[in-house]
């Protein structure tokens, strides 16, 4: 189990290092956790989170979230527990990576093509 979750999360954890995201190192967890606060981002994490599902179809936990007082509001986390970061999983992140100019934290908006 140890080595099936280990190839899971190291893709993504390259994968968000490699599209600028500062990863904060952790061992022990189902989640790769990213501390948005050095970005310069003029939003909270919550906002982030909305803005990565709405724009890039990816899901990530908002960490304030988890607070009932004083949240930590720059600090998102993602998940590999159930799913491994496969071909695919790194097409997306050449992709993101390729749209955002090699940043994909950027408020740009994303257009799709059509299909």
């Amino acid at each position: 189990m140890r080595a099936d979750l280990q190839r899971s999360r190291d893709p993504i954890h390259q994968g968000l290092r490699t599209l600028g995201f500062p990863v904060i190192e952790a061992e022990a967890t189902y989640f790769v956790n990213v501390d948005l606060a050095s970005l310069g981002l003029n939003e909270d994490d919550e906002t982030f989170c909305k803005r990565l599902v709405l724009e890039h179809k990816v899901a990530a936990i908002p960490v304030s979230a988890f607070y009932v007082s004083d949240p930590i509001r720059s600090v998102v986390r993602f998940c590999f527990a159930k799913a491994r970061c496969d071909a695919r999983c790194r097409a997306r992140t050449a992709r993101r990576r390729a749209q955002a100019g090699g940043v994909a934290v950027s408020n740009k908006t994303q257009r799709r093509s059509p299909q």
